[in-house]
């Protein structure tokens, strides 16, 4: 094995690593209550312009925004130091496999969607409001779009049905 991967070596620069960042939030942490750091000029042009010279809403402004400024060490960014380029290679062979197995496994489970909608929509009549029993050209008539939609869902549910509940 590759004496940079030693997992001693590894172990330690990962300690290290999350000790330095640490650090440095405590250090801008500390700087924030004493009051050296603040938000930036655009920041603050922003808010002269959206609150004017509200006194009241500018400090609330500014409260919260001393609130959400405080910094939290990173334990992605540690392993990014650690290990570099190929922390992030490997998050992405992740996301590839996800879809991967995503892709393999979408016709099934669009198959049982298609098989059981029509089981569903007989078992439920009212949830469709099923009580018309014409055709799709008896919706285009009527007045309300949400109902030929509904018309157009029913029957399309029945001609589904008829296809893939019918025996061979």
């Amino acid at each position: 094995m590759d004496e940079s991967r030693k997992s001693q070596l590894l172990a330690s620069r990962l300690t290290h690593s999350w000790e330095v960042r640490i650090e440095a939030a405590k250090k801008y942490n500390g700087e924030l209550d004493a009051g050296n750091k603040l938000p930036g000029r655009l920041r603050q042009l922003w808010w002269r312009i959206r609150y004017g010279n509200d006194q009241g809403k500018l400090k609330e402004r500014q409260s919260i925004w001393f609130q959400k400024a405080r910094r939290m060490p990173s334990l992605t960014f540690s392993l990014n130091d650690t290990f570099g380029r190929q922390f992030w290679v490997s998050g992405m062979m992740v996301f590839k496999r996800i879809d991967e197995s995503t892709l393999l496994t979408l016709p099934i489970g669009l198959f049982y969607v298609v098989l059981w909608s029509p089981r569903l929509a007989r078992l439920m009549p009212e949830k469709l409001n099923r009580t018309d029993t014409e055709g799709v050209a008896s919706s285009r008539s009527s007045s309300s779009p949400r109902r030929s939609t509904r018309h157009t869902e029913k029957v399309i549910l029945d001609r589904l049905s008829d296809v893939v509940l019918e025996p061979p």
